[in-house]
């Protein structure tokens, strides 16, 4: 007997912005926004937020709480830089 195992993982969407002396990133399919001196350290503190609310989650048992789009205009935004790639 076969056993098949199906595993998805889903794409976790990033804007990066840069303003002053910060850049901020933000994970548009949870709607977390970090931010660093700069796109490493951004994106290390968004990871850790990311994992720090899935494990909160899992340890509260909801698990579908962490699915948080951030708003409309944000998504447009992704959309738009994608256009113009």
């Amino acid at each position: 007997m076969l056993n098949i195992t199906h595993l998805q993982y889903p794409s976790i969407r990033v804007l990066i912005t840069h303003e002053a002396n910060e850049v901020t990133a933000h994970a548009l399919e949870f709607d977390i926004v970090s931010t660093g001196k700069d796109i490493k350290e951004a994106e290390n503190n968004l990871c850790e937020a990311i994992v720090s609310q899935i494990v909160f989650a899992q340890s509260k048992d909801i698990l579908d709480s962490i699915w948080h789009p951030a708003p409309k205009e944000y998504f447009d935004k992704w959309d738009n830089l994608q256009k113009a790639c």
